[in-house]
């Protein structure tokens, strides 16, 4: 008996789902690497992070300036 469910028990493998395991354990060695995946990686990782906090940091920026709070410093430097 190797690594498996115990036989004597009943339990019967399904070929889809031992075919979709391996797929899922082997994934890494067949990863690629290609102009879509740079593209994905560069678009998901920094251009949508970087257009969100600028759309964000403008937004409150503009409440602030609506609402009389000019020159809002959220990270306010120690004095001594």
């Amino acid at each position: 008996m190797a690594g498996g469910f115990p036989s004597w028990l009943g339990a019967k493998k399904n070929p889809a789902i031992e075919k979709w395991a391996k797929y899922k354990e082997d994934f890494h060695v067949r990863g690629q690497t290609g102009p879509k995946y740079v593209w994905n990686s560069l678009l998901w990782g920094i251009a949508v992070p970087i257009f969100m906090y600028t759309l964000v940091k403008s937004e409150s920026l503009r409440v602030d300036r609506q609402n009389g709070r000019d020159g809002t410093s959220y990270f306010p430097s120690p004095r001594a």
